[in-house]
């Protein structure tokens, strides 16, 4: 950061300290009932219409800073894990093995060349390919690996920020 840059966001935090009012110019909002902040019908069309459809701050760069490390994320309902790729690139994906639905990743964060299913230790690549599938004789000759990775969320980083959409 520069220190003009310091000095303006100085500027601005004791701009907003002693304010007494809206800045000039600001709309008037309406008051908002107590009941739309504890009000289930309301969280839910905010899960489906809001959170779901925008971009969301998951993590910082540190939270997952090496190639392999990973983290869960289960703040909007949907379990995800957060990869750091073994090629360097950020990456989300359902925690859901596509095998039978069971979470692929079950601890809070760690670090691994792979990611295994504990149910049946289906494995993926940190891109989230599938490469291995114990007997997989058992499937028979068609078992197609391609459409069994798992299912990618949108993932972005913005500096060190680390942001998923659902949408």
């Amino acid at each position: 950061m520069t220190q003009g840059y310091i000095h303006q966001m100085k500027r601005l935090m004791d701009w907003e300290a002693t304010r007494t009012a809206p800045p000039e110019g600001f709309p008037h909002l309406p008051d908002m009932p107590a009941g739309r902040y504890t009000s289930q019908e309301y969280y839910d069309l905010e899960q489906q219409y809001l959170w779901k459809k925008s971009w969301l701050f998951a993590a910082h760069i540190d939270e997952v800073p090496e190639p392999g490390c990973f983290m869960k994320w289960e703040q909007v309902g949907d379990p995800i894990i957060i990869v750091h790729g073994m090629d360097g690139e950020m990456r989300a994906f359902y925690n859901t093995c596509r095998h039978r639905g069971a979470p692929v990743v079950t601890e809070k964060n760690g670090k691994a060349p792979r990611l295994m299913c504990g149910y049946h230790n289906w494995t993926y690549k940190t891109d989230g390919t599938l490469v291995g599938v114990p007997e997989k004789q058992d499937f028979g000759p068609d078992f197609d690996f391609s459409c069994r990775s798992l299912i990618p969320v949108k993932c972005e980083m913005l500096g060190n920020l680390i942001f998923v959409n659902f949408d």
